[in-house]
């Protein structure tokens, strides 16, 4: 699937053994506006690589996240947009 081509493309899956590819979490935007996808295994791997990249605040809780919180989700992206 295209996504798998993503994740390896934006430095393979995380867990595999594999050293991330990325440099810096101003890389991490191509991954942000995945988190929208569908089906929450798609998600949780994307979430995966992107706090791997940058970490979510504290008040970005992984459940939250995964889950669409609103202001989760913002809290998160206010410490990406630095970045971009």
């Amino acid at each position: 699937m295209a996504l798998d081509q993503l994740l390896t493309t934006l430095g393979g899956e995380v867990g595999n053994g594999a050293p991330p590819c990325l440099p810096s979490p101003r890389d991490s935007l191509p991954l942000w506006h995945l988190l929208t996808v569908p089906e929450r295994p798609w998600r949780e791997r994307v979430l995966a690589r992107l706090a791997a990249l940058a970490p979510p605040p504290a008040q970005s809780p992984r459940e939250a996240l995964l889950a669409g919180d609103a202001e989760a989700l913002a809290a998160w992206r206010e410490e990406l947009e630095r970045h971009w």
